[in-house]
This record gives C-alpha cells, sequence and structure tokens, in this order.
C-alpha cells in the first residue's frame, strides 16, 4: 500500500513525510558540519558537506512552497561554509600569484615537502612556465 491509498482511506492522520524530514534533518547535520570543517580548516570537507547540506535542503522541500526550519539551518549553513571557503580559496591563489613574499613562502614551503616525500630537490619552480608566459613579477631569490 503507498502513502496515498494511506491517507484516502484514513484521512484524519497526518500526511507521512518522514522521508522529507528525513532530507531536512540530514541538511542541518550536514551544514553544522560544513562549518565545522570550515573552522578547522577542512577546505574539501567544508565544501562535500555544504554542497550536500544544499542539495538535501532543496529536496526536503517536496511539494511545499517554503523550508521548513532544519532544512533552512542546513541550507544557510552550507551556503555560508561554501561562500567562505570559496573565498579563502580565491584569496590565496591570488596571494601565490601576485604577492612576491607569499610565493616565496609557498616556493619553500614545496621545496621542503618535496625534499621530504621525494629525496632530492625539485627540479624546477612549479610556477615557471606561468610566470615565462605572464607579465607577472618574478620573486628574486625564491626560484627552486
Amino acid at each position: 500500500m503507498n502513502n496515498t491509498d494511506f491517507n484516502d482511506i484514513h484521512p484524519n492522520y497526518p500526511r507521512h513525510e518522514t522521508l522529507y524530514n528525513s532530507f531536512s534533518s540530514a541538511s542541518r547535520i550536514l551544514g553544522i558540519l560544513a562549518l565545522v570543517s570550515m573552522i578547522f580548516s577542512m577546505i574539501y570537507g567544508a565544501m562535500i558537506f555544504g554542497g550536500l547540506a544544499i542539495i538535501l535542503a532543496v529536496l526536503s522541500k517536496g511539494y511545499h512552497n517554503s523550508l521548513k526550519g532544519p532544512a533552512l539551518a542546513g541550507m544557510i549553513c552550507g551556503c555560508i561554509a561554501v561562500i567562505i571557503e570559496t573565498l579563502i580559496i580565491a584569496v590565496s591563489i591570488y596571494a601565490i600569484i601576485f604577492i612576491p613574499e607569499v610565493r616565496q613562502q609557498f616556493n619553500t614551503q614545496y621545496q621542503q615537502i618535496y625534499e621530504q616525500f621525494y629525496g632530492n630537490e625539485p627540479v624546477d619552480n612549479p610556477f615557471d612556465n606561468l610566470f615565462n608566459n605572464t607579465d607577472i613579477p618574478r620573486v628574486e631569490g625564491g626560484d627552486l
């Protein structure tokens, strides 16, 4: 027996919307996880949990015209986490490319990690091709 038959036979009982309630609860939980992982600088966690929170919040809407409390909370938390993490990634990329001191520090850390994993120095700078083909200023003394 499906829900439509049950609700037609027993009109006094409330409609079965447990699936949508589960989606809204999961959305709230994932939205909170997205904020927590954003606070602890887990970039991929914030993006994945935030994206899933947004999707589940939209799915929990069902046939209604508005989001209910938990789904709305999950949507807001997920959107905040995704937007802030996107801004952090964009600012980080901008800083590495356009600020020489940050690029110098990035190159030094890259060299240390490379030596730690592979036991020898990297052959070339990861940004050599980028800087040779653009007008971006090079860092003096920061080449690997």
